[in-house]
């Protein structure tokens, strides 16, 4: 697909790359929110646990991931 080479070129700058399949259903990508909320919440814990500091930046429209944000 024409995005591949977007995602490689993510990967090759060090950057995780996980990529769901759409539903066979509706053509929709399924599993995206979720993960990113677990992977923010992730992010922010270990940056509390470790003493770390950092930055998590989440542009979207989507209210799903309110409850992260608000943490």
């Amino acid at each position: 697909a024409p995005v591949d080479s977007v995602w490689r070129s993510f990967k090759k700058e060090g950057v995780e790359v996980v990529v769901f399949k759409r539903s066979k259903f509706t053509g929709k990508e399924k599993q995206v929110d979720h993960t990113l909320v677990l992977k923010m919440n992730d992010f922010c814990w270990r940056c509390k646990t470790e003493k770390l500091q950092g930055t998590a930046v989440l542009v979207s429209g989507d209210g799903d991931f309110s409850p992260v944000v608000l943490n």
